[in-house]
C-alpha cells in the first residue's frame, strides 16, 4: 500500500521524499485502524481509542509532509 500511495503522490507532483514519507505514514495509519477495530471487537474500548489517536497522528503528520 505505501508504494502505491507513494506513486500517486509523485504523479501529483510531490518530491520523491514527500511521497514515500506520505505512503508510509497513510499505511501505518490504516494497520492501527485495523488494530483499532480488533480491540473494538475485544471489547477494549481504551485499547481501541489508543490506536485511532496514533492513526489520527499519522494522518496528521502526512498532511503537513503533503503542505495540506
Amino acid at each position: 500500500m505505501a508504494s502505491a500511495a507513494a506513486t500517486i503522490y509523485k504523479k501529483l507532483g510531490y518530491t520523491q521524499q514527500q511521497a514515500e514519507k506520505a505512503g508510509s505514514l497513510i499505511t501505518q495509519a490504516y494497520k492501527l485502524a485495523d488494530h483499532a477495530d480488533l480491540a473494538e471487537k475485544a471489547g477494549d474500548f481504551d485499547k481501541e481509542m489508543q490506536f485511532y489517536d496514533q492513526a489520527k497522528d499519522k494522518l496528521t503528520e502526512a498532511e503537513t509532509i503533503l503542505d495540506y
